[in-house]
Formats: C-alpha cells, structure tokens, sequence
C-alpha cells in the first residue's frame, strides 16, 4: 500500500518521539507498505532547520 506520511509524522518517527502512535509506527516499518513524504514536507522541514525552529540529530542534508 503508498503511504503519504504527514510532515510531524516522519519527524516524530525519525527522531523516536513518543507522538508517533504505534500504529502510525507499524505502518512506517511495514515492509509491504511504500511510504512517501511531500516535497513540500521536506521543504518545511528546511525552513524550519534553517530558521532555528527545528533541532534535528543528523545533518538537514541526511533527510534529504
């Protein structure tokens, strides 16, 4: 199944923050799903990087 993946979904996934329910979890790590994320999430991911708003583990270009 596609799977478009919400912007604070994927952060709170990559990152392993307690927001992400353990459904929406089993659903990212189901290997029978195709998951995708928005370039427009990706873009607001930098924005927010960029402006100091959003403290990532890894460097911005790794989600990339």
């Amino acid at each position: 199944m596609k799977v478009l993946i919400d912007t604070h979904v994927f952060l709170w996934f990559i990152l392993g923050q307690r927001q992400c329910s353990t459904s929406a979890r089993a659903i990212i790590e189901s290997p029978t799903n195709n998951c995708l994320i928005s370039i427009a999430s990706l873009w607001e991911i930098g924005i927010k990087h960029t402006l100091g708003k959003l403290e990532l583990h890894k460097p911005i270009e790794d989600f990339f």
